[in-house]
């Protein structure tokens, strides 16, 4: 018989907060034996339509075009194998268009006042 050892799994990163309309990657990393199989899913259910999930040397990838505020939440990976199953989860913040815009429109107007500043001195 071969020995069984439990999956031991880690996703990278943990944490992160992207702009509307970018793409996220994370990725899982799992050991055990026999090989685990992985899966992904989003706060407990089943992954957004758009979500793409492959095997590359560094991992289990699952690649999120295009993000929407619908899709902030909690992503985990589980591998399961003969001998266990185990869990690792990343978190998913979205920021709002608006709010990228929002700053920018502020800095912007910081600048043409400086501008307007220097004119006048």
């Amino acid at each position: 018989m071969f020995p069984k050892v439990p999956p031991q799994v880690i996703v990278s990163p943990r944490n992160q907060t992207v702009s509307e309309g970018k793409t996220v990657k994370f990725i899982c990393k799992a050991t055990g034996v026999p090989k685990p199989a992985i899966t992904w899913t989003f706060n407990d259910r089943s992954l957004p339509l758009l979500a793409i999930v492959k095997h590359t040397e560094e991992g289990y990838q699952l690649i999120l075009p295009n993000v929407t505020k619908n899709m902030r939440g909690t992503f985990k990976c589980t591998a399961e194998n003969k001998a266990s199953k185990a869990s690792s989860t990343s978190t998913l913040h979205i920021l709002g268009k608006s709010s990228t815009l929002c700053i920018f429109g502020k800095y912007l107007k910081q600048q043409q006042q400086q501008r307007q500043q220097q004119q006048i001195n």
